[in-house]
């Protein structure tokens, strides 16, 4: 089923780990990077999480967490005078509003040294993948750490494009995307960096194109939420993969789906399926996340019957 030797390539995962805090008292542990590490995790790529946590009781959570669900730890740094991070969600007539809380501890992500992400796959030929968001990159420090790494490991690069306002910097992100191999983004941020919405409708073809050549993609994602997506491959062929129906007795909730659907491209990638293969995997995969209460499972059944099933 696999090909490739995947476990000569290394995942490196950098950015935000957080709590949110919801108004009934729940604190959900997430964060669009450590969601995917989760899973990825789960789906036996073994990834670094490159990120910081603070010296509390939030921070020993996501200690505890990793250490039960077998997640490397070597990278993920603590911090005594900055708190873990958290979003407090607040319900104004029923529609969420958030508070990401600043400054916290990933926004003061130092720089590893590329030794403890293992770079053996310099050995092996093979190039591994550096994912990273872009929340975690709205203070200086924290690019910092990110630049560092890009320029100290050779690995491709797969940002996720998260918009959170007021935490963003268009230029910034423009510049990222630039430096990017592999990019994925929900329309609403595809419109806000190129600006034009309605092509993407009504020519997604040429919106992808022409997105993906001005800022030199190889491939590009534009989710679609409950509509799924689209892909653009390197030879520019688009590919759309739309969600199974489900009962709506079925779905409980949509946290995260995202985040699912980007660990099976990358599970995709490392394993060298065909693209529209990795896509309909990754589709499906979401499909299965929203069933769920939250964005994780603890459950390592959960992910073994969903591979076992391809």
């Amino acid at each position: 089923m696999w090909h490739g030797d995947v476990n000569a390539q290394p995942l490196v995962i950098f950015g935000e780990v957080l709590f949110d805090c919801l108004p009934d008292g729940q604190q959900l542990l997430g964060g669009a990077p450590f969601n995917v590490a989760w899973h990825t995790q789960a789906l036996g790529l073994n990834p670094k999480l490159v990120s910081a946590i603070g010296q509390d009781a939030m921070g020993e959570q996501v200690r505890h967490a990793m250490h039960e669900w077998g997640l490397a730890q070597t990278t993920v740094q603590t911090h005594d005078d900055l708190p873990t991070g958290r979003v407090n969600v607040s319900l104004d007539n029923g529609q969420p509003s958030y508070d990401i809380a600043h400054p916290v501890a990933y926004d003061r992500i130092d720089p590893v040294d590329v030794s403890e992400v293992n770079m053996d796959h310099m050995h092996h030929g093979h190039q591994g993948i550096l994912y990273h968001g872009t929340l975690a990159l709205r203070d200086a420090h924290s690019r910092h750490a990110l630049e560092r790494l890009k320029s100290s490991a050779d690995l491709a690069i797969f940002v996720d494009v998260n918009l959170r306002a007021p935490w963003y910097d268009l230029a910034l992100v423009r510049g990222w995307l630039k430096d990017a191999d592999w990019a994925k983004l929900n329309d609403e941020e595809f419109a806000e960096l190129a600006g034009d919405l309605d092509q993407l409708a009504s020519d997604p073809a040429s919106a992808l194109e022409e997105f993906k050549q001005r800022f030199g993609l190889q491939r590009l994602i534009v989710t679609l939420g409950a509509k799924g997506a689209l892909a653009m491959d390197e030879t520019g062929q688009l590919h759309r993969v739309t969600p199974q129906p489900l009962p709506s007795d079925r779905i409980k909730d949509t946290i995260g789906a995202g985040d699912a659907f980007t660990s099976v491209v990358l599970l995709g990638l490392m394993h060298e399926w065909g693209w529209m293969e990795t896509l309909q995997r990754a589709q499906n995969f979401a499909s299965q996340i929203v069933t769920l209460d939250g964005a994780l499972s603890s459950d390592p059944n959960f992910y073994q019957a969903w591979l076992k099933a391809l």
